[in-house]
């Protein structure tokens, strides 16, 4: 038998496609969306008023997709107040998944 034929007989095999896939995803962590304080929803809500296109800035956020929360650091394109919505980079992020917006050059939050 050629070489190249008897490396085939050892070729690892999986009749389950997907089954490694699957485990994987039902391993991963999900974490809960953490309830904000009535403070903190005012001061995201303050700061989104001031927030202008173009601005860079650091969201953390919930992203309900993956459950857990990602942090960003991007330029402000869209801020659409009809659909409660933020795009920073290539994410909409919804209002109500903001958890923090910081300043891009001091990494702090906005102050009033």
């Amino acid at each position: 038998m050629p070489i190249s034929e008897r490396a085939k007989q050892f070729a690892p095999f999986s009749p389950l496609n997907g089954l490694e896939e699957a485990l994987a995803e039902k391993e991963r962590v999900m974490m809960p969306k953490k309830a904000l304080s009535d403070d903190a929803i005012a001061l995201i809500g303050r700061t989104l008023s001031l927030l202008e296109v173009g601005e860079t800035i650091t969201v953390f956020y919930y992203n309900s997709y993956e459950t857990v929360y990602t942090q960003i650091f991007d330029t402000v394109r869209v801020i659409d107040r009809n659909i409660q919505c933020l795009f920073v980079g290539d994410e909409m992020i919804p209002f109500e998944d903001i958890y923090e917006i910081q300043r891009a050059k001091t990494g702090e939050p906005f102050t009033f």
